[in-house]
């Protein structure tokens, strides 16, 4: 009995193998009879470029009923015979430009990998920076890793940084963590620390194995994964620092010993240039966020050429951006600092970092955190940002402005720009922590009504609100 179409293509059997290469038209494709014809459609991934993609060859089969015999074929014999193969040749190709445009816009898999370094502090370490810089170059990336500690709004969180791990314990667990998360095609590696700062040294041959072991470890996941290896951050303990410059010295070793041009291993220098004071946190082992920074803007140069691009998307033709107030700040009174204007980057604000660093209340540019004992206050500020609120002015005259802020740092100040022309600049006097506040106050004269006031930082200060008096 002759088959339906449906019953056809409820019995074809997809069958997915790997080629050595792609078959070329003089190649035979296998015994072809009348029963089972079969057609055979090659494809070539866009990544990576070094091998040939999984899906090389598709095999569709199918049986049509036909009379058996020489010079028994009939004409509907023969239709259905060209009908079928039309239609096996139609779902290939269906199928294979799928293939082709998903392999084409895929993103590409970066993962973190290491110890506390990597993990981060409450502002996500240096991840969150290299996540900011990536998304505002435009790249198509997926951060990937089987933790997830929070972030902002938006923020891709996962990553493999282990807190209190050796090159040993990572190379050791390394296998059960690829099972958990894609394979990946980048891997940002800053290990060792742990092994050189604690009273039970590791030796560096002993590193210098467990690194390689890491390496050949992420090669099974991925034969052409890019290993980036960092010569690691320097530590403010001498003796430490001394075995750290010794260990990034392995770390070249080990990765001119592994690279390859399918799978290049490329060194990543952490260490030149990074402020033992200043780039370092209390602990005198944990890059401040400085220096959690200055990670972040070397692992991107680093890596910005093997990142996928994101695809132009067509929008409409957007309309200007208004600002319009967030709250209602009167004067007298009191105006906190994270209740600026809406609008947006550029109209209501500009903050140097595309996220809220701080993933506190508001979710656009501007860093917003807690302070325990004060409450929420704009922080991380950096030189050339802004701030813009609309207030609504009970009488024209001089006001008594005082502002609640905090700086580690001597020689900061914050401006107070008002429309109309006046402007007042006050200094942020030294206190010593990000959480210290003190009051600073000077005078500003406001015309009455709706207008609008700007904060213009200097830079390294955190602002709780100002409060407005009748002088």
């Amino acid at each position: 009995m002759k088959r339906q179409p449906w019953q056809i293509a409820l019995t074809m059997a997809t069958e997915v193998s790997v080629l050595p290469r792609l078959p070329s038209p003089g190649d035979a494709l296998g015994p072809v009879d009348r029963r089972s014809p079969r057609y055979c459609l090659g494809l070539r991934s866009t990544r990576p470029p070094e091998f040939m993609v999984t899906a090389s060859a598709i095999y569709f089969h199918f049986y049509v009923d036909l009379p058996e015999g020489p010079g028994r074929q009939t004409a509907r014999g023969t239709r259905d015979i060209i009908s079928h193969r039309v239609f096996s040749l139609l779902v290939v190709a269906v199928i294979g430009a799928f293939l082709l445009v998903s392999a084409a816009g895929a993103a590409t898999a970066v993962l973190p990998l290491g110890d506390s370094i990597t993990r981060g502090d409450a502002s996500q370490g240096y991840r969150l920076n290299l996540w900011t810089q990536m998304v505002a170059g435009n790249n198509d990336v997926d951060l990937i890793g089987s933790l997830d500690n929070g972030g902002p709004t938006g923020f891709d969180r996962q990553h493999e940084g282990h807190s209190g791990y050796t090159v040993q314990q990572v190379a050791d667990a390394l296998p059960g963590w690829l099972k958990r998360s894609s394979a990946p095609d980048v891997v940002l590696l800053h290990i060792g620390t742990n092994d050189l700062t604690r009273p039970r040294i590791t030796q560096p041959a002993v590193m210098q194995r467990q690194l390689g072991r890491i390496i050949e470890t992420l090669r099974t996941r991925n034969p052409s994964v890019r290993i980036y290896v960092a010569q690691i951050v320097p530590a403010r303990d001498a003796a430490a620092n001394r075995r750290i410059v010794e260990y990034n010295g392995v770390v070249r070793q080990v990765a001119s010993r592994y690279s390859t041009s399918r799978a290049p291993v490329t060194v990543v220098d952490m260490y030149t240039g990074f402020d033992r004071t200043g780039d370092l946190s209390a602990d005198g082992i944990h890059p401040s966020r400085a220096g959690y920074r200055k990670m972040a803007a070397r692992w991107y140069a680093a890596i910005r050429p093997a990142l996928a691009l994101r695809r132009p998307t067509l929008t409409p033709t957007p309309t200007a951006a208004t600002a319009r107030p967030y709250a209602r700040n009167a004067i007298p009174g009191a105006v906190e600092a994270e209740n600026y204007d809406l609008g947006g980057e550029g109209v209501a604000f500009h903050d140097t970092t595309a996220t809220n660093e701080g993933g506190a209340l508001r979710r656009d540019g501007v860093d917003i955190t807690t302070v325990r004992g004060v409450g929420t206050v704009v922080g991380y500020m950096r030189a050339g940002e802004w701030l813009r609120y609309t207030v609504a002015v009970a009488r024209a005259g001089v006001y008594t402005v005082s502002f609640r802020a905090s700086s580690p740092y001597s020689g900061t100040s914050i401006r107070l720009e008002a429309a109309g022309g006046s402007t007042v600049t006050v200094p942020i006097p030294n206190t010593n922590s990000h959480e210290r506040f003190v009051e600073v106050k000077s005078t500003i004269r406001l015309p009455a009504g709706t207008t609008t006031l700007r904060i213009v930082p200097s830079g390294h200060q955190n602002l709780d609100r100002i409060v407005f008096a009748p002088s």
